[in-house]
């Protein structure tokens, strides 16, 4: 197996051959190292070859190992060539490909390169789109919570639990900062919350999708200043005593802050048009002929390891 890859990689040279018009009988050049029946390898093969391997010494020894290795390649390349594995495939499929990478990295990455986005025409996208930079809503808050799983007796519990601390919140109230303070720690099912005082990052209704945050949320927008306390809450989360601790309304987002984030979305789409019309100006200037009623009738075969389940099935019904 590995020396039919290691063929496959010498037809794809014989191929490049080929194409590069190399068909008629070389003349003799003062750049021409060897010559291996109608192909020459130049010094710009040697150079390309010995810049990829880097041998340990630049000596003569090492100079001819590469040359040699050159002319191994291409000797290979032409006995694939003449057994027909230029036609094969999967060689064809491996040459169209280093020639389309190869084509991007001259002409189109140069392009792409060249893309340059001024602050100014940041600022100018930043202030005709200011909504699309907007900072959202957001709620700081602090939660006692129990999960009451849905069972009436345990609900009870806990909401009678916590009606009681929440009379004495009233009565003698923590620092705002503190949330619900050391109260938290033998009060609480919430882990990540309950030796921080039961403060959860901070809620934004745009982008909460967790439904404990949700339901946060919801009590949590019922309060209007910092410090207040809502009823105790039972619903299918659980049962639950926020405290809001801030109060944050929508506003723009400065300049500064979302200026890097700009320019990286206004080049990003800079380089798709190019990229976009890159490929339609080749596409357009080949010489295209479609044969759809032929790839109609074509019978493909599916590998084993990527059947559909109901090909599976049908194969077991014939």
């Amino acid at each position: 197996m590995k020396n039919y890859y290691s063929l496959m990689g010498a037809a794809v040279v014989g191929i490049c051959m080929c194409f590069s018009g190399c068909s008629e009988k070389p003349t003799i050049g003062s750049d021409m190292l060897a010559q291996v029946n109608d192909h020459s390898i130049t010094e710009d093969h040697m150079k390309y070859t010995w810049q990829q391997q880097l041998p340990p010494k630049d000596t003569p020894e090492a100079r001819r190992k590469v040359l040699d290795q050159l002319i191994r390649r291409s000797a290979l390349a032409d006995y694939a060539i003449a057994a027909g594995l230029d036609k094969d495939p999967m060689v064809i499929a491996t040459f169209e490909g280093i020639l389309a990478s190869r084509l991007q990295e001259v002409e189109l990455f140069p392009q792409i390169e060249a893309v340059k986005v001024t602050e100014a025409e940041a600022l100018e996208h930043y202030q005709e789109n200011q909504q699309a930079y907007m900072q959202p809503e957001g709620f700081s808050v602090a939660v006692l919570w129990f999960a009451s799983r849905g069972v009436e007796p345990l609900e009870a519990r806990y909401h009678k639990r916590l009606e009681r601390l929440r009379e004495d919140i009233i009565q003698q109230p923590s620092p705002v900062d503190q949330g619900f303070g050391k109260l938290s720690q033998m009060n609480t099912e919430h882990a990540a919350s309950r030796y921080r005082g039961g403060v959860i990052p901070i809620l934004q209704p745009t982008r909460e999708h967790n439904q404990w945050r949700l339901a946060v949320l919801e009590i949590a927008k019922e309060l209007s200043h910092p410090g207040q306390l809502s009823d105790v809450v039972v619903n299918e989360e659980g049962v639950f005593l926020v405290r809001l601790l801030e109060k944050r309304e929508a506003s723009p987002r400065s300049f500064d802050s979302v200026r890097s984030s700009i320019t990286k979305q206004l080049k990003r789409d800079r380089v798709e048009v190019i990229k976009e019309n890159f490929e339609l100006t080749v596409v357009t200037a080949a010489d295209i002929k479609r044969f759809d009623d032929r790839l109609q009738s074509l019978l493909l075969e599916t590998p084993l390891g990527t059947m559909r389940s109901t090909d599976a099935f049908y194969i077991g019904q014939n």
